[in-house]
């Protein structure tokens, strides 16, 4: 750790840390996690905030019956062309 320009901090575990040894963690870097998970979590809270409504009940009906009719329409254009490159034989 010397090469960051942080000593390493020689302490025993404490009960506020959990009771998991930190002895050779410096508590720069455990401050420095700590800020950057608060910096994550407040960016997940405001996109989650941004984020759109949810599709209410009606609108997702009409997604799962648009994309039934468009699996049935390939399923239809597949067998037409099947039949079609059977008329040519």
């Amino acid at each position: 750790m010397r090469q960051y320009g942080v000593e390493p901090v020689v302490r025993p575990a404490t009960a506020r840390q959990g009771g998991k040894s930190n002895w050779w963690r410096p508590a720069d870097v455990l401050r420095v996690r700590k800020l950057a998970r608060a910096a994550e979590a407040k960016a997940a809270a405001e996109k989650a905030a941004n984020a759109p409504p949810p599709p209410t009940d009606r609108q997702e009906r009409a997604e799962r019956a648009l994309r039934r009719t468009l699996a049935v329409e390939r399923w239809r254009s597949y067998y037409q062309r099947k039949a079609e490159a059977r008329g040519k034989r």
